[in-house]
């Protein structure tokens, strides 16, 4: 929904509710997010075994999000018009950056990385604690991450951990429980 929420003029929403548009017009949250979790892992498994040949900017991570929520969302790997929250029933909602800062917030993220190396070459406790920092400021700036390899709702804790507070230590935990090194 939008932070205004005026549900009826976002675009993004079918009229009267908060669930996204999707290809399969779902308009019940909980089903959607159970097509979301089972298309999206299945595109997951296929970046893993396959993983996109381009550089690692904007463009890149455009594509990733483009090949992952492709079979959901006909906006998938496109960045957002509108203001929105996420509906957290349990803590409020979570506001994400404005429209019209996502490139140049996302800019300097990546600067960042290139500068940090892309994280190659430092340890997996500073591995975990850079990347979940980068995919803390990563999250502000999206709707929504869709991670098969945790609960969606340690996802959700760590996301709101992250804006409301300010915190990485969330996904630092997440990304502990799933790195593996390179062979």
């Amino acid at each position: 929904m939008s932070q205004e929420g005026h549900i009826e003029d976002d675009p993004y929403v079918y009229p009267g509710t908060s669930v996204l548009r999707n290809h399969a017009e779902i308009r019940d949250a909980e089903r959607l997010d159970w097509f979301e979790s089972d298309h999206c892992f299945g595109r997951l498994l296929e970046l893993y075994e396959n993983p996109l040949a381009l550089g690692f900017d904007l463009e890149h991570l455009k594509r990733i999000h483009q090949y992952v929520f492709q079979d959901v969302y006909a906006w998938a790997g496109e960045f957002r018009t509108i203001n929105m929250a996420k509906d957290n029933l349990a803590k409020g909602n979570s506001f994400f950056v404005r429209p019209e800062h996502i490139l140049p917030e996302l800019e300097k993220v990546m600067a960042r990385l290139e500068k940090e190396h892309f994280l190659r070459g430092i340890d997996a406790r500073g591995f975990s604690e850079r990347a979940a920092h980068t995919m803390a400021e990563i999250n502000a700036l999206r709707y929504e991450l869709s991670w098969s390899l945790v609960t969606r709702e340690e996802m959700q804790a760590a996301s709101i951990e992250s804006f409301q507070k300010g915190s990485s230590a969330g996904f630092a935990a997440l990304l502990k429980q799933i790195i593996r090194p390179l062979r």
